[in-house]
């Protein structure tokens, strides 16, 4: 985790919180349930399972739609659209990426507010199910409260990583106009081709894989209860 010191592109931090989702997937809570296990199942096991997939679908859907519609209109619970340039603002305005930190910082608790519950839904179903998912729901809770902490911690520091990369992207687009003797206008900066529009982009691909980690251990709880669905038939 200590890859969270320096970016070098949006891509490069949504890559490294990529890497974070996969180890967590290595230690897959379903593989804590053994094979072969004899134990009494409750009913009505398969009813829980399509809710809590469908509560899951419900809750990714609507943070997705959060962080990708760019006006933020026609999608519940879109949240604040991406931010635009003011007219007027130039590159040596100090407030220029403060829009973009509070837009980050705004889905962040976003997802800490839909997530949160959505997972202790999942624990409440897998401890009606069986004895064994009762027993996942319990250590879930326990890794829950263990590293949470950390995990506020680190991914608190992402919208400042991403400050490096704007002002980087802005320099780099500093350097081309000085090349090219080019007077600088806002139309300039948000062309498909242009810096903001460059990390406007990157800034969505760090917060979907954002998403992805915060969910993991979710993913992991319902692929658990989808392993001892299959094996009661």
């Amino acid at each position: 985790m200590g890859a969270l010191t320096s970016v070098e592109s949006g891509l490069d931090l949504a890559q490294t919180l990529g890497q974070w989702t996969s180890v967590t997937g290595a230690i897959s809570l379903s593989s804590v349930i053994g094979q072969g296990d004899d134990v009494a199942q409750e009913k009505g096991h398969g009813t829980l399972t399509a809710g809590i997939d469908e509560e899951f679908v419900k809750v990714r859907s609507a943070l997705v739609q959060s962080m990708t519609c760019a006006d933020g209109r026609g999608v519940e619970n879109a949240g604040v659209p991406l931010p635009e340039p003011e007219r007027g603002s130039t590159l040596e305005d100090g407030a220029l990426y403060a829009p973009y930190r509070r837009y980050h910082q705004a889905r962040q608790r976003d997802m800490e507010a839909r997530i949160g519950p959505l997972r202790l839904k999942v624990r409440e179903s897998l401890h009606a199910a069986s004895p064994v998912l009762r027993s996942l729901a319990a250590l879930d809770g326990c890794y829950e409260q263990i590293l949470d902490e950390t995990q506020v911690r680190l991914l608190g520091t992402v919208p400042m990583l991403l400050e490096k990369r704007f002002r980087q992207l802005l320099r780099a687009h500093q350097h081309k106009l000085k090349e090219l003797e080019q007077e600088d206008r806002i139309e300039l900066w948000i062309r498909p081709d242009g810096w903001l529009t460059q990390f406007r982009n990157e800034l969505q691909t760090v917060l979907l894989a954002e998403l992805d980690l915060r969910l993991a251990p979710t993913v992991g709880l319902l692929e658990a209860f989808h392993s001892e669905s299959r094996n009661e038939k």
